[in-house]
């Protein structure tokens, strides 16, 4: 009788083998690329954290010799209308811009420290006394100057503020730039800015502005001023919050009580705090806008190049707010988001609270795409700033609200 054939097991058994080895190699590549991938975002933090001294360009620099001429295609592609002597190209977005004040410049090249922010605010107010008043309206947790600067001649009132989350400081640069140029408009001889009328707006208007609503966190993501010790081991790439841990955009009483993240105690972001309007930063903001009569108000972020501008809390007048919204929307072309639905995402919101207690339209702006992975600890932001801030369209923004 012959022996059975066992060559079928044989091979049989070597396909399964194989197969086995095959899938052992692919998840061992999934390892290995998962390895690399987070060693590299791991490198970037440890680079990011490293603290950068920042410092300013003397006011004798000779910015004639820093400034390049317009090239014939930059002149074709800038506004038909006359602008002022402080417009620029896209391709000197790092470069200081030569102004009609000689000797300041806003500097985009690099961020601000809460000292150099002030110094730039007062020296606006000494260069523009009678287009800007500068106080103090405010102090942060740990006692540092919340400034409010009100910029043009009118009675009726426009709020904004920036950098109320600790890791958007460019923020506070984009308004900055803001409040400079549009002063040199004014003082131009058209008074034009693009296609506004800078000189008419700041005459029916003036504008509250709060360049920077969290200094503390200013500090804590940008020089590692760190006071508080439970939050010393938070990574300053990711810090929205106060020195208190608390992240103002979730402190103000709007939905406060329903907010239900998860997060019941100090954090990078997204703690809502002990108790609605507990940080005395989330009550320097409510002391403005119950004192004046803001026609509007608008907050200042960075991430998703979008126009947030109603929620679900209280839908009475979203169809007003989405008409405004929609104007900024095409001015920018950002996204014009649906109502927010989300308790979580709008309760305890600065935007939210003011819109459902003064009936007034309140807007968030995200400034910067999603594709663009931001840095508050360094410089690399300001490399491209106006490119990075979408600055041939964002300057604009308040003007449009005004106009």
């Amino acid at each position: 009788m012959k022996s059975p054939n066992k060559k079928p097991k044989t091979i049989k058994t070597i396909s399964i083998l194989i197969s086995i080895l095959i899938v052992l190699m692919a998840c061992l590549f999934v390892l290995v690329f998962v390895f690399i991938n987070n060693m590299k975002r791991l490198v970037v933090r440890i680079i990011d954290s490293i603290p950068v001294v920042s410092s300013f360009i003397p006011e004798t620099s000779d910015y004639s010799k820093q400034t390049e001429t317009p090239s014939e295609t930059e002149k074709t592609t800038t506004p038909t209308t006359e602008k002022t002597t402080s417009s620029f190209s896209e391709k000197t977005t790092a470069r200081p811009v030569e102004t009609s004040s000689p000797g300041f410049f806003i500097d985009t090249s690099r961020r601000y420290t809460h000292s150099s922010l002030n110094d730039d605010i007062n020296k606006l107010a000494s260069l523009y006394p009678d287009l800007i008043s500068v106080s103090t309206v405010g102090k942060s947790v740990n006692n540092r100057a919340i400034k409010l600067i009100k910029l043009g001649k009118g009675e009726k009132k426009a709020f904004a503020c920036a950098a109320i989350h600790a890791r958007e400081i460019i923020t506070s640069k984009y308004i900055m730039l803001c409040v400079f140029e549009y002063c040199e408009a004014y003082k131009s001889k058209t008074g034009k800015y693009g296609q506004y009328n800078v000189k008419e707006l700041l005459e029916e208007y003036t504008i509250f502005i709060v360049p920077c609503a969290n200094p503390d966190g200013m500090e804590i993501v940008g020089n590692k001023k760190v006071p508080n010790a439970s939050i010393s081991s938070f990574s300053r790439y990711e810090y929205k919050a106060n020195t208190n841990g608390v992240d103002l955009n979730r402190n103000f009483p709007l939905a406060w009580e329903r907010i239900n993240n998860g997060i019941t105690k100090p954090a990078s972001y997204d703690y809502k705090g002990k108790s609605s309007a507990s940080e005395p930063e989330t009550k320097c903001l409510m002391s403005l806008c119950k004192n004046n009569s803001f026609e509007f108000a608008f907050s200042f972020h960075i991430t998703g190049e979008c126009v947030y501008w109603g929620d679900v809390y209280d839908t009475t007048n979203n169809n007003g707010f989405r008409r405004l919204a929609k104007r900024l929307s095409d001015l920018t072309g950002f996204y014009l988001t649906n109502e927010s639905n989300d308790v979580n995402s709008y309760g305890g919101g600065f935007e939210n609270w003011f819109r459902h207690t003064y009936k007034k339209p309140g807007f968030c702006i995200e400034l910067i795409s999603y594709e663009h992975r931001t840095s508050p600890t360094t410089n690399n932001d300001y490399i491209h700033f106006h490119n990075t801030v979408k600055w041939s369209s964002t300057r604009y923004i308040l003007l449009e609200a005004m106009s």
